[in-house]
């Protein structure tokens, strides 16, 4: 621009200064000299001004490129946020299916140890109540052959009620394992909620093995009154 107002300058000031300007005789610059020089004055500010007007034209198109070039890589790098952001949303949809299906697959899991804890204690209910009755008709073959006494087959008797006793609170334990169980699935605390499941299981086995102690007991009364009887026999004159 500093350039341009000099040759401007020039271009203004020259025809004053040719008007000015006299011969060796004292004539003044005719007209005819003084053209050729405001033309090539004014052909020197055209170039300037071109030469200007390139170069502003050569930085706008740098300037564009240079946008053009950061709009790209903006654009990349929305496009990678977004595949990111859509790789670990799925990653993670995934990881929550798998945990879904694992606490379903937990759930039926416990459900079947649930029931098959309820069909061993039952069975084993069972087993004790024949036990139980094999017992009683023993007691009452023996009894009525006189081999036991009236007052041994009075407290056998309720040793084998004691024995149904915690037989019947076992079986109302064992009814109650299957239905914790499913109270414990749909609890938002399985885990925690699965204890009473355990507990309830284990009352009914603790009943189970008090009615077998009653049988048990029961079946030595019989037999130390038997041997007693026997041996009372032997040593009768």
């Amino acid at each position: 621009m500093k350039k341009i107002s000099i040759i401007l300058a020039i271009a203004l000031l020259a025809p004053i200064a040719i008007v000015k300007a006299e011969t060796t005789e004292g004539a003044t610059v005719t007209g005819a000299v003084q053209k050729p020089l405001i033309m090539r004055a004014e052909d020197r500010v055209n170039k300037v001004e071109e030469r200007v007007e390139q170069r502003k034209e050569n930085i706008d198109a740098k300037v564009k490129k240079i946008e053009e070039k950061t709009e790209a890589k903006k654009a990349k790098i929305d496009e990678r946020a977004s595949s990111t952001k859509e790789r670990i949303e799925n990653k993670a949809e995934k990881i929550e299916k798998k945990i879904e299906v694992r606490k379903e697959a937990n759930k039926v899991k416990a459900l079947e140890l649930a029931k098959r804890a309820e069909r061993k204690i039952t069975a084993a209910i069972g087993r004790i109540e024949i036990l139980a009755n094999r017992v009683t008709e023993r007691l009452n073959i023996l009894a009525g052959k006189g081999v036991v006494k009236a007052e041994t087959k009075t407290q056998v008797e309720l040793k084998l009620a004691e024995a149904i006793n915690f037989l019947t609170e076992a079986k109302t334990f064992a009814v109650r394992i299957t239905e914790e169980a499913n109270s414990s699935i749909a609890s938002s605390t399985p885990k925690e909620a699965f204890k009473s499941t355990k507990e309830v299981a284990k009352e009914a086995e603790n009943r189970i093995k008090e009615a077998h102690a009653k049988v048990v007991e029961a079946v030595a009364m019989i037999k130390a009154s038997a041997e007693e009887k026997t041996k009372s026999a032997t040593t009768t004159p």
